[in-house]
């Protein structure tokens, strides 16, 4: 049914725009926006509201279970039936085209004399019905017709507006159906459907959820996105080409490891209108609560409400429960989302966000208001009525729920039945299937008495009120066929009827009409750091504009113009600009329209946020680079630009004044994501001795910006090169690392060794970096070394050393006997002899007793032979003579020689000379008191200094220390501590000649190594002790 309203759109739209600064480049948009307005601006038709009569019908039959299809007797093999009900308020007539699985064609005309009488059409389901993998055999039926196009489909057009309803029949599995006439079909669909039932796959008795879409006109492309797998592609998204008349059947896959299928939320859209319908082809519900056992079960089916017909508001009605069905489970409903962060309350309670496709389910024990921001589906399921095997009155069904949007007046409706044969009855006669029959009505409780059915008032103690809202419902049992129900407000209608493990239920009827369920829209254009935009609400039924405004608080770094308007207008324009286009600016926009829909949009314009990597700011002017070079010589360096901004930017100019000096090396364009870098490399080259200054400028088409100034010169190499000499701690390898590598500098032209003695030279060249290795011969020989190293305009840079060798040789001493023998001397005596030292080296030499950077000499011992010290230092000129005296005074006589070694060191390096000699007898002859003659040998004599190891060590609290003085002398004995710092004084002063013994308490003293000194005029002796506590 068909009304005409004439709607206008508004022809103009004033908008208000804002110039960018001066130095941005200025875009006009008008251009750019120029479709969009073609495609707002223009004369709306007659708008035309519908419902669910029309004078055009297609459908298709899901497949059913049917448990007689392989039975023998033909009464039940063919008993299982597919109805088609029309139903007209006038006489009319009309035909029904249909399809069989083979593509034959076939017509039946009908006539409706009287508006009193339903049409019935009835077919044998056989070649009719669509063909699913599971066809009641014991094997998965391999000529299934799923995701394949197929045939069977039915046409109903008739002379008057009609209603039509159809029904799927098998012995105990049943639903019916509302069928929509060809003028409400949409392009959008989403899929509400149930559970597979796999509890019966070792038999292959599982069924599967299910739809099947039909096309209404040639060429219709559709494409499927479903949310479990199916039959054949899975979760593949489908594209396919369906004919007028042509259908197409979906089913999930079902297997041990994915046993509950469910393809509720699968998005359906096509290029012209499409019949979807959608099911089970035989459910238990709830699926979940009858694990096990034998449940009754029931085919669902319904058809899907195009996208444009949803509603935002719903109610969840009760269905009328019969006494004898089993008390598991309850019946259910399901809330189907088709847009994004769709907020859902029920009853007034916050529920939750539900995104496209996404579903909620709970179970339908009371009544319920819903009611969403954003248009929703609903479905009602009825509950499984026995779970042991038995028969009870109804079984589950689906219907959707009319939206409150979409309720009528008047509606005239159909209670569908059909006829099983009954073999309880003899002989077997065909029976009513549906014993019970009721209609479900949703009203306002102020007009709920003006309902009536077939001209009767509605009892009114039959409604009960629906919670949270103004609304009341009832279920209202009536007889088989057609009914007329009116009321003087607007109510939605379902139909439903019970029988014995069998049920159907479907939408009495609705209007079709595009309610406005959308909030306005907010369209935008942004170019060089500007947009214009439109807020409109020009849809069919938009209500239109009443507010725009800007967020409080949302603006960053934007001016933003919104077009004076008076409510209510389609079309309302608004334009921004940034206030600094080296930044990203935003606003929150939101809009409203006149039934309170709200929409808001956060927009952004993308400012030019590419600055050199190096500025610590986005503010902070561009860095100069500074670099110096040769003449001639080509130079490269990058420069990083970095992103700080939220967009991704395309650079498409890279430019510098100068292009004979500098060169870019970058391939335009190219683009920079957000919190990223790219690298342009800079070169430049010049043979004149100057200084360049210029700038690199980079643009996006909107605004050059200064990336880098850009400072540079070519010099003249004026620099020698550089060395670097070391060598190790004996000075015996040196290494000589030369440079030349000043950004001026032309490089190293050759290494010459001008001078060397007693060096091996090798040269590892570079003309930058080069290196000399110098290593001496023979330390025992002096060496020489010089180098030159010149670079590549003529500068030279020198090293050159003379490294002494330990070049002293003893002519006195006997060739093949290196040692010196004092030979025989009486104790306590001192002998002292010299020995010739002769410095046969290039370079002169002093000797010394102290350690320093020239040779020195000890004796090891340094008891019984020593050195005067008054003799040092001790000057070799080269190839000259010096003699070193060495004293010896031995101290015991003995047959074995006293032994010590001089030495002659450098630092790394000695030459060794041994000292021998013998200490003679000390004999003293004379005669006693009593005149008897005695003579006395002295074998040893105590005339050292001396310290002994002090006792006992290690040192817990007392300690003892002997040391022995030969002759009155000045003294003193010290501890030191490891540091070199003093501990303790034990003695100090002038000491007779004697042996002493120091006790020395050191219960105060830390745990750890000290020394303990003996210092006498002529040397010291040292030894340590450990302390341990």
């Amino acid at each position: 049914m068909k009304t005409n309203i004439q709607i206008i759109a508004e022809k103009s739209i004033s908008t208000n725009s804002s110039s960018i600064k001066s130095s941005f480049k200025k875009l006009t948009l008008t251009t750019i926006f120029l479709a969009f307005l073609l495609s707002i601006h223009f004369e709306l038709p007659a708008q035309e509201f519908f419902d669910s009569q029309g004078t055009d019908f297609w459908l298709t039959f899901l497949p059913n279970f049917h448990n007689n299809k392989r039975d023998t007797d033909d009464r039940l093999k063919y008993g299982d039936s597919l109805y088609i009900y029309i139903a007209s308020s006038v006489p009319t007539r009309g035909k029904i085209e249909y399809t069989d699985q083979s593509n034959r064609k076939f017509t039946s005309n009908f006539t409706i004399s009287d508006p009193r009488e339903i049409y019935t059409f009835k077919l044998c389901y056989y070649d009719y019905e669509l063909v699913g993998f599971n066809d009641n055999i014991n094997s998965v039926w391999t000529r299934n017709q799923c995701e394949k196009v197929a045939k069977q489909t039915f046409h109903v057009t008739s002379e008057d507006e009609v209603s039509v309803y159809a029904l799927n029949q098998a012995q105990m599995t049943s639903d019916a159906f509302l069928v929509m006439p060809r003028d409400v079909l949409g392009n959008d669909y989403y899929i509400m459907t149930y559970n597979s039932d796999s509890r019966f796959v070792a038999n292959n008795s599982k069924t599967p959820s299910q739809f099947a879409i039909v096309a209404v006109e040639d060429s219709t492309f559709v494409t499927i996105k479903p949310t479990a797998p199916t039959y054949f592609y899975r979760m593949a998204t489908q594209n396919i080409m369906l004919n007028q008349g042509e259908c197409y059947l979906v089913q999930a896959f079902i297997d041990a490891g994915n046993t509950a299928g469910d393809l509720t939320g699968t998005k359906i859209t096509s290029t012209k209108p499409i019949a979807v319908f959608a099911g089970h082809q035989r459910a238990t519900v709830p699926i979940l609560v009858f694990s096990g056992g034998n449940p009754s079960r029931d085919c669902l089916i319904s058809q899907m409400l195009p996208l444009k017909a949803w509603g935002k508001n719903a109610f969840l009605v009760p269905y009328v429960q019969e006494p004898d069905i089993t008390p598991t489970g309850s019946d259910l409903y399901r809330i189907l989302a088709a847009y994004d962060s769709t907020h859902l309350y029920i009853d007034s309670s916050y529920i939750g966000i539900l995104n496209s496709s996404e579903f909620i389910e709970g179970s339908l024990i009371t009544p319920s208001f819903v009611f969403a921001d954003k248009p929703i589906m609903v479905g009602q399921f009825k509950k499984t009525s026995k779970d042991g095997g038995d028969q009870a009155i109804s079984d589950p069904f689906f219907m959707i729920m009319p939206p409150k949007e979409q309720f009528m007046n008047s509606y005239r409706i159909i209670n569908s039945q059909s006829y099983m044969l009954d073999f309880d009855i003899f002989p077997p006669t065909y029976s009513k299937v549906f014993l019970r029959q009721y209609i479900g009505i949703v009203i306002t409780d102020s007009t709920k008495n003006t309902v009536k059915v077939d001209g009767y008032p509605v009892d009114i103690r039959l409604f009960k009120r629906i919670p949270f809202s103004d609304y009341s419902y009832a279920n209202v049992q009536v007889s088989d066929g057609v009914h007329e129900v009116v009321a003087d407000d607007k109510f939605g209608i379902t139909i439903y009827g019970y029988g014995y493990a069998n049920s159907y239920g479907y939408t009495g009827g609705m209007s079709f009409m595009p309610y406005d369920l959308q909030p306005p829209h907010i369209s935008w254009k942004d170019s060089c750091y500007f947009l214009n935009g439109f807020v409109y609400d020009t849809v069919l039924n938009d209500t239109k504009i009443k507010q725009v405004n800007v967020v409080e608080g949302s603006k960053e770094n934007v001016d933003v113009t919104i077009e004076n308007f008076t409510p209510y207008k389609s079309i309302v324009g608004f334009s921004a600009r940034l206030l600094d286009y080296r930044l990203d600016g935003k606003f929150v926009l939101e809009a409203v329209d006149s039934v309170k829909q709200r929409n808001s949009k956060e927009i952004y314009i993308p400012g030019f946020t590419v600055n050199n990597f190096t500025s610590k700011n986005w503010y902070d002017p561009a860095p100069t680079i500074s670099e110096t070079s040769r003449l001639g010589k080509s130079i490269c360096f990058p420069v990083i630009l970095y992103n700080y901004g939220l967009f991704p930017h395309t650079i498409n100019l890279l430019k510098i004044s100068n292009s004979q000096v500098f060169t870019i090396n970058k391939q335009l364009p190219f683009t920079i994501l957000p919190n990223h870098t790219d690298t342009i490399i800079i070169c430049f080259s010049s043979d004149i001795d100057s200084t360049y200054a210029d700038s690199l400028i980079i643009s996006e088409g909107c605004d050059d910006k200064n990336i880098a100034y850009l400072n540079l010169s070519t010099v003249m190499d004026k620099n020698k090169p550089d060395i670097l000499l070391s060598s190790d701690e004996c000075r015996t390898i040196f290494t000589a690392i030369a440079t030349d590598t000043l950004v001026t500098d032309y490089g190293i032209e050759s290494i010459e060794i001008i001078d060397s003695l007693n060096c091996r030279i090798s040269k590892d060249f570079s003309p930058f970096v080069s290196r000399i290795t110098i290593e001496v011969i023979d330390v025992y020989q002096d060496a020489i070394f010089k180098i030159i190293v010149r670079d590549s305009v003529g500068q030279i840079a020198e090293i050159s050393d003379t490294i002494p060798g330990l070049t002293f040789a003893f002519p006195m001493l006997i060739a093949g006997d290196s040692s010196l023998d004092f030979g025989i001397n009486q104790m306590g005596f001192l002998a002292c002899d010299s020995i010739a030292v002769y410095n046969y080296g290039v370079i002169d030499k002093t000797l010394d007793i102290a350690r320093s950077n020239e040779p020195f000499a000890f004796i090891h011992k340094n008891i019984l032979y020593s050195l005067p010290p008054d003799q040092f230092p001790i000057n070799l000129k080269t190839k000259d003579t010096s003699y070193i005296k060495i004293c010896f005074r031995p101290l015991t006589a003995e047959e074995q020689p006293l032994k010590d070694t001089l030495e002659l060191n450098n630092g790394c390096f000695s030459i060794f000379i041994p000292l021998t000699g013998l200490g003679d007898y000390i004999i003293r002859e004379g005669t006693s008191k009593c005149d008897v003659a005695v003579k006395l040998t002295t074998s040893s004599v105590n005339e050292s200094f001396w310290i002994g190891q002090n006792y006992p060590h290690p040192v817990i609290k007392t300690t003892t220390i002997n040391f022995n003085i030969p002759t009155t002398s000045l003294i003193s004995l010290v501890i030191y501590d490891i540091f070199g710092n003093e501990v303790q004084i034990i003695a100090n002063g002038v000491y007779q000649q004697g042996f002493y013994q120091a006790q020395i308490d050191c219960s105060d003293l830390p745990q750890g190594m000290y020394f303990y000194t003996l210092k006498y005029p002529q040397g010291m002796l040292s030894n340590y002790f450990i302390i341990s506590k």
